[in-house]
């Protein structure tokens, strides 16, 4: 959840003394409120993790007072109930308690213990994923689930949001089609088509924020504020451990995806005016989703078209619709373009060649032609991009290549040179800027969230960083927290789509 925080706020986390207030406000299926539950909170524990599943979860102990508080189906904790959590601070400026939202919660555990001295209940919490990924719901029986090729990739996400997994609170903010049917059978969750939904495209993620489901783009952060300066940061922290990791840190990409399979396939092709034609009397006509072979005579130009029989001469496009730019087609390669035709357009889509290849390769500095020339001798495709960081520690030409290659698997339903390419700049951004990482222990900051940029300068180094929070594991009433931070980057490619091809 986004927070702006005030000065009040700010002061908060100067104060010399905490007294610490949990408030559980009780929800209805509706999501209306129908009580609260207060009590002096005897200890607490959050997991705000923006690479798992379930990004939030709680474990909270309150000293309580009424029976309320058991547990029943007539009572507030009960499997139709969820929590949306507020933990308190009282000011000793306002002489108020000022509360923080923590999120909203469904119930995966909970023990109330009465004596004489002791009212404790104790609750495990767990965002609302935990109702897509089978832990306490989410799992799909009877019939196959089937998403046909061409829908919508958002349309498909929304209704499995809505009409399986029951939420019709919602962002959903992704583009493109479903390239092919998807099956799924009976047993599958949720939370799994959800993913494969959101794989068909790099570099999005799904989480709930309080009680709304979110399906975005990776956040580059690049137009968000630094949420603490390094003057606040700095008299906040009680000890750091920056690492940088040797294992897993990879600096060219390569992946392979699918073998691609043309319905025909033509050699005798000729290059004129900027339009590949050809004769094939295998195609009587052109239907969408048509995959046709041919071998190009010559490089293209930008903006290329290609003329089948006596049909149409079509552009030939990329992923994104648009004109495919100079060179993207070699002479002596062989090609498979797929024939779309959406409302009154109609155009080719060049999905590459016949196996899917592409390679990213993290540098310093731009490349040289003759460099880039060798690289096109030591590499299995012309399909070569160049990342170039001349702040990373990790360039191929700093510590020589360090290659992963990948293949199999999901990988095998890559099916267009331009999605490989985004796939390998991706594995490319987890395996080197990922790998620059800092731990915080700092005084708890109630309203942190994880994908926020904080600016620190390290005491072993003495330089100021970004970092954006990845992981924060915190205690209120302990008054810590622990922050699982990796540096900033504003220019990787993915993000912000700053590239070079060979």
């Amino acid at each position: 959840m986004s927070y702006n925080p005030t000065q009040e706020d700010i002061a908060l986390l100067y104060q010399s003394s905490r007294s610490i207030y949990a408030r559980l406000e009780i929800l209805n299926k509706s999501m209306k409120m129908v009580g609260t539950l207060e009590g002096v909170m005897i200890s607490d524990r959050y997991i705000f993790d923006a690479s798992a599943n379930s990004r939030k979860t709680a474990s909270i102990s309150l000293y309580v007072s009424d029976s309320s508080f058991l547990i029943g189906n007539d009572r507030k904790i009960w499997f139709d109930k969820y929590i949306r959590l507020n933990i308190g601070i009282y000011s000793l400026i306002s002489h108020e308690v000022v509360w923080y939202r923590i999120g909203t919660f469904i119930y995966t555990d909970a023990r109330y213990s009465y004596d004489a001295a002791t009212r404790q209940l104790d609750i495990e919490l767990c965002d609302r994923m935990a109702e897509f990924d089978g832990t306490r719901n989410g799992v799909i029986s009877g019939y196959q689930t089937k998403i046909y090729v061409d829908s919508p990739i958002r349309d498909a996400m929304v209704s499995t949001v809505t009409q399986l997994g029951g939420v019709d609170n919602f962002r959903i903010t992704i583009d493109g089609t479903v390239p092919y049917d998807l099956e799924f059978n009976t047993g599958v969750t949720v939370n799994e088509i959800i993913a494969k939904l959101r794989d068909l495209n790099v570099g999005y993620e799904t989480f709930f924020d309080d009680d709304v489901f979110i399906c975005q783009r990776y956040p580059d952060t690049t137009a968000d504020p630094v949420v603490l300066d390094d003057a606040i940061t700095h008299d906040l922290v009680i000890s750091e451990n920056l690492s940088t990791s040797f294992t897993g840190v990879y600096n060219v990409v390569e992946v392979w995806g699918k073998c691609l399979d043309a319905d025909t396939y033509t050699e005798n092709v000729s290059y004129s005016g900027n339009v590949y034609s050809f004769t094939n009397t295998a195609i009587s006509e052109l239907s969408h989703g048509d995959d046709i072979g041919f071998k190009a005579p010559s490089d293209n130009l930008a903006g290329a078209n290609l003329k089948i029989n006596s049909f149409t001469a079509y552009p030939i496009c990329d992923d994104s619709g648009s004109p495919i730019s100079v060179g993207k087609i070699k002479a002596g390669k062989s090609y498979v373009v797929r024939y779309k035709r959406l409302g009154g357009t109609s155009y080719f889509y060049l999905l590459g060649e016949y196996q899917i290849v592409a390679v990213a390769k993290l540098v310093s500095k731009e490349p040289t032609e003759a460099e880039k020339e060798q690289d096109l001798q030591n590499n299995p495709t012309t399909n070569i991009f160049y990342v170039v960081e001349p702040d990373s520690p990790f360039g191929a030409d700093l510590i020589g290549e360090i290659r992963n290659v990948l293949s199999g698997g999901e990988y095998d339903d890559i099916y267009s040179e331009d999605l490989a390419v985004q796939r390998a700049k991706y594995e490319l951004w987890l395996s080197s800027d990922m790998k620059e990482e800092i731990s915080l222990v700092m005084v708890d900051i109630p309203w942190l969230d994880v994908n926020q940029k904080i600016e620190y300068t390290p005491m072993s180094t003495g330089k100021l960083g970004v970092y954006m929070v990845r992981q924060k594991d915190s205690s209120t009433t302990e008054g810590t927290m622990n922050l699982s931070c990796v540096t900033f980057n504003p220019t990787y490619p993915w993000l912000d789509e700053t590239q070079s091809q060979v």
